[in-house]
């Protein structure tokens, strides 16, 4: 069955055999006389090609440079003229030229591309490559230029089935070690060049003989996929002043680090860390998913390529690569590479050729901006507060206002979601209102403005405690719409209540806790005092899980909420909108929240880099993947003490205040008794948008996705579906956070009629 299987896998060299030595001779008629051996003798035709090139003025025909073959081939019969190469992994016996007039005759069409003196300061370099998936393409175009004098291969994996996307070779080479495979491509097409392969690959044991054994490298190219193997050769090509070129097969990117002429150059031009390759060896691919980011930084990485990072050991295994750009990145690193080993390119940097850009059918449209101008919401806000009510004879003079500065101050610590701050205070003769600033943007997770109304609800219970804490009485009123003022606040003579003083020491204190390490359960008896604390805030209820299993349930509709909040087209805009990228940017706003502060590793602060991108947003949307979105969800829900959830009777406004004003005082106690609070609430509110606008705004499957997390969801908590969700929230026992969202200044939020 397998008598026609070629063996010998390891076999590289082919075999070249001159007439002129006896044992030659009867290995070519013993070769020639073998029947499985198939003979290519054109010798005369390559005879008549050198001939005519070598002066191309004389315009001779074929047959005039024909009777010009004796003159050429010194009266040797023409059997004996040249070499045989035998090539035994394909059982081809190959009539050719001698070598000087085989390599002149093959180089004859680089000439004046490449010129002679060049061609011979090249055929003088050695030039190694690691890595022979994309090296496979660089490695024939240096072959195919004879761009050295010694090429060295390193590779260890053999051809699989799904390189054949990228590499140009035959199914027969399956199997076949990927150094050898291209040693045998380049000697098919020129039996004299010099090959050395390293079969093994690279390891920290032979990376110096690689480098320097038989002659230093003058050139080394970089292509391998092992981070750590990258890490090495950079460690020692820079101790042997080595120049490295890189390519990327992503953006047309190629890298070059001149070590040669800055011995003392970081690393991947400083762009990631300079870690051992012991420590990179440890790390799953996921976890190298950062350096190999950091190695091609973000804004240099396709949509794809992004798109492909974010489902590695999800959907796909490692990194993909297309045959095209490999085409295209062999011959740009060919082009380099002979620049480089010729001294006519001498600088370290990264060069981008990124077709989607240079080839395309038309740039795209400019975001439409709307012309509208700013509302003058000044002249709102005086024609609301006119309509109001008015105040009761038991209302006194108002605060100073330094001290009204000082306590809103305090109550816009208050949390608000995505830290978007939605309060608006306007101080007049009559007391102080509160209003949703009615240039807060609307945004689809803020359905009904149910959440800026719990922050509101939250912040006017803020400014009631911090009253009470200076010994200023308080009265509030609130209304029954975002349309005029959520709240007024008056000042009568009565006492101040001093019940909640020591809730109200944590005011300024109080923070997000974002912590993912593993927290204790909550207390039975803290879940009891809870209950009690809401006592007051009629319609508002708590209920707090903290049976493990329940959690990892809930755990797994926040991750399902958290990715449609990502490829939902609208929520990914608004979520992307409300993140600030570095302290800049959010010293700027005083608004969103900060990436520092969201508690991300490594890992998942690049997978937020690249999903920041509504394209790869989409696309992975579109494909059905990123099923690791959901993974940060359900780690930190595993590792939580407690859930918790405030609900009301319904999702109105009204009961939504009150439910922000119970919210500090759980949250204050929470803080209180060392706990943590991370408020969650994606899942809730879009839970509540498709429950109340019957799917608007969400598709078909997304819509099928929410039935099945809300039908989940009320389980988890014991609900019927009806109730009015106001927020969930972790309950952590884990360190302080590192830092606090901004608030925006004073003049932009307190004003004065």
């Amino acid at each position: 069955m397998h008598q026609n299987r070629i063996t010998g896998s390891e076999i590289w060299h082919p075999e070249i055999l001159d007439y002129r030595s006896s044992n030659d001779a009867d290995r070519i008629r013993y070769l020639q006389c073998r029947s499985d051996i198939i003979i290519y003798d054109q010798i005369e035709k390559q005879i008549v090609d050198y001939i005519r090139s070598l002066d191309p003025t004389r315009k001779l025909s074929v047959e005039e440079a024909a009777n010009e073959i004796p003159s050429i081939t010194e009266q040797i019969p023409l059997q004996e003229y040249g070499k045989w190469v035998f090539y035994p992994w394909s059982r081809r016996l190959v009539h050719l030229l001698p070598p000087n007039a085989f390599v002149a005759l093959r180089t004859n069409r680089n000439r004046y591309k490449i010129t002679p003196e060049e061609q011979e300061v090249l055929a003088r370099k050695r030039i190694g490559i690691v890595g022979l998936s994309v090296g496979h393409s660089i490695a024939m175009g240096l072959g195919l230029e004879r761009c050295f004098g010694e090429l060295r291969l390193a590779d260890f994996d053999t051809i699989d089935l799904s390189n054949l996307n990228r590499i140009n070779t035959p199914v027969h080479n399956i199997g076949v070690n990927k150094a050898i495979v291209v040693a045998r491509e380049l000697f098919e097409i020129d039996p004299y060049l010099n090959i050395s392969c390293y079969t093994k690959g690279i390891k920290t044991e032979n990376i110096n003989e690689f480098l320097c054994g038989d002659g230093q490298l003058d050139l080394l190219i970089d292509e391998c996929d092992s981070i750590d193997i990258k890490f090495s050769l950079r460690y020692a090509a820079r101790k042997q002043r080595i120049p490295v070129l890189m390519d990327t097969s992503d953006n047309g990117l190629i890298d070059v680090e001149r070590y040669d002429l800055e011995p003392n150059r970081k690393l991947f031009h400083g762009l990631v860390e300079e870690v051992s390759p012991e420590k990179m060896r440890r790390l799953s691919n996921r976890e190298k998913v950062p350096y190999a980011l950091g190695i091609l930084g973000i804004d240099g990485v396709s949509d794809r390529m992004q798109l492909s990072l974010l489902e590695i050991e999800s959907t796909v295994s490692t990194w993909p690569q297309l045959g095209s750009a490999i085409l295209l990145g062999g011959g740009a690193a060919t082009d380099t590479t002979r620049r480089i080993l010729l001294g006519q390119f001498i600088n370290s940097g990264r060069y981008y050729i990124d077709l989607e850009k240079i080839i395309r059918s038309g740039s795209m449209p400019e975001s439409a901006h709307s012309g509208k101008e700013e509302q003058d919401f000044q002249w709102f806000i005086k024609k609301q507060v006119q309509s109001l009510p008015p105040v009761s004879s038991t209302a006194v003079t108002m605060p100073s206002m330094q001290m009204l500065r000082n306590l809103v101050s305090v109550a816009t610590l208050a949390p608000s979601g995505g830290n978007s701050q939605p309060w608006l205070w306007v101080s007049t003769n009559h007391g102080l209102h509160l209003f949703l600033d009615p240039r807060t943007k609307a945004t689809f997770i803020d359905f009904w403005n149910l959440g800026s109304t719990l922050a509101l609800g939250a912040a006017a219970e803020s400014f009631i405690l911090a009253a009470g804490q200076s010994g200023l009485g308080v009265s509030i009123e609130g209304f029954g719409t975002s349309l005029f003022p959520v709240a007024r606040f008056t000042f009568p003579r009565i006492e101040p209540n001093v019940n909640n003083c020591s809730l109200a020491e944590g005011l300024r204190h109080r923070s997000t806790n974002r912590s993912n390490l593993p927290s204790d359960p909550l207390p039975q008896d803290l879940r009891d005092r809870i209950d009690r604390i809401l006592a007051p805030f009629s319609g508002v209820n708590c209920k707090i899980v903290t049976n493990p299993q329940v959690i990892t349930a809930i755990g797994r509709i926040a991750g399902e909420a958290d990715r449609l909040r990502i490829l939902n087209q609208a929520a990914h805009r608004e979520m992307m909108e409300e993140l600030r990228w570095d302290s800049e940017e959010a010293e700027r706003t005083r608004d969103g929240i900060e990436v520092a502060h969201l508690g991300l590793d490594d890992i998942d602060l690049c997978g937020l880099q690249v999903i920041r991108n509504p394209m790869i947003a989409a696309e992975i949307n579109k494909r059905g993947l990123g099923k690791n979105l959901m993974e940060g969800a359900q780690s930190a829900f595993n590792n939580s003490g407690g859930v918790g959830l405030l609900f009301v009777r319904k999702p109105t406004c009204p009961d939504f205040f009150i439910a922000g004003r119970a919210l500090m005082h759980v949250w204050l106690y929470l803080e209180k008794c060392g706990f943590g609070v991370h408020p969650w609430t994606a899942s809730i509110y879009f839970i509540m948008r498709f429950v109340q606008e019957r799917g608007l705004g969400f598709s078909p499957s997304e819509q099928r996705l929410l039935s099945m997390l809300r039908e989940e969801f009320s389980r988890c908590f014991g609900l019927d579906g009806s109730q009015g969700l106001a927020i969930m929230f972790r309950i952590t026992t884990s360190p302080k956070p590192i830092g606090r969202s901004k608030r925006k200044p004073m003049e932009d939020i307190l004003i004065t009629h």
